[in-house]
């Protein structure tokens, strides 16, 4: 009797070890990638306390959307005023990230980074504990809400909240309590600025026009004299059929490319695929024009309405009058 007894009881602990591993495994790597960019973020702020900083996160997640001040805070237990920033997230409609910061007196500082998530990113626990790298504890915020507690130092905390109806998470919020922290470095701040036009350009390249115009777009309201930025910029309008945009991006990277044969020839094929032809005097690199220089403005087809100061001409293929007209740049 004994020994069936232990064959059940081995036999269930065989199955749970098989089940629990299989329900705890992170699959990080499949979460989209804006959802990763934002939890290495989180986890480069958590390592460096001092990146905490509204400027560094304007380099990290652009513009800033809006600012206010409030008189007290209750997410950070201050009674001093209040600064907080807002973030978009990527379609401009709902807020991804809210920071507080506070100092209630000179030698303490208090902020908190929270991000907001979608159900559909279906981020848990486990992907929290490996961007992390350590388990986390049951505790209570200051709503007396539960959370899933991860003690990065003495200053730092992150908690993550559970949705109510499933396991995905719906808030992660990093909080630092302590001394006064120095300014992010140059370095630090030149760092994020690249991370984020990489991550941009790399959208262009892998097709994602919605959302490399979004970043490029803010990239270049920093910084207008990018050219290939400026490109990606015209190739991921044309992608998308904004003739107009598309046009004026690819006049823009050929004004500032200097002596960058690639972008220069890049932006002429672009120009020609649209059926736009620059007269010589546009071109603002003549080393680098063409063997075949006699350029003329564009001729575009339209369907006008009845001319009768001039003979018509016939569209060959419908037989319809159309006429042509002139666009000069």
């Amino acid at each position: 009797m004994l020994s069936w007894v232990r064959f059940i009881a081995l036999s269930t602990s065989f199955l749970l070890v098989l089940y629990i591993p299989a329900q705890a495994k992170s699959h990080l790597h499949t979460l989209p990638d804006d959802t990763q960019e934002d939890l290495v973020l989180l986890k480069r702020i958590a390592d460096n306390p001092n990146l905490l900083n509204p400027k560094y996160l304007e380099c990290s997640l652009g513009p800033k959307a809006s600012a206010m001040i409030a008189r007290s805070s209750q997410s950070l237990r201050s009674s001093a005023p209040v600064v907080r920033t807002f973030w978009l997230d990527r379609s401009g409609n709902s807020t991804r990230y809210i920071f507080e910061q506070s100092v209630p007196n000179p030698n303490k500082y208090l902020g908190e980074l929270s991000l907001a998530l979608d159900r559909n990113e279906d981020v848990t626990v486990q992907d929290m504990t490996k961007v992390f790298s350590k388990d986390p504890t049951r505790a209570f915020d200051e709503n007396a809400q539960p959370v899933l507690l991860y003690t990065m130092s003495p200053c730092i905390n992150v908690l993550a909240y559970e949705d109510a109806r499933v396991t995905n998470l719906s808030k992660i919020a990093l909080q630092y309590a302590g001394p006064r922290l120095s300014l992010p470095s140059n370095a630090d701040m030149a760092e994020a600025m690249k991370h984020r036009r990489d991550i941009a350009l790399k959208h262009a390249e892998l097709g994602h026009h919605d959302k490399a115009s979004f970043l490029l777009r803010e990239h270049l309201a920093a910084n207008p004299n990018d050219a290939e930025a400026h490109l990606k910029l015209a190739e991921s309008y044309q992608a998308r059929s904004c003739v107009n945009d598309a046009i004026r991006e690819y006049k823009i990277a050929l004004a500032t490319c200097g002596n960058d044969k690639d972008i220069h020839d890049r932006c002429l094929a672009g120009l020609h695929s649209l059926k736009v032809d620059l007269p010589n005097s546009a071109l603002p690199a003549a080393n680098f024009l063409p063997t075949n220089t006699n350029m003329v403005p564009a001729r575009i087809n339209i369907n006008p309405e009845p001319d009768h100061t001039s003979p018509p001409n016939i569209n060959s293929a419908t037989g319809h009058k159309i006429k042509s007209l002139d666009v000069g740049f």
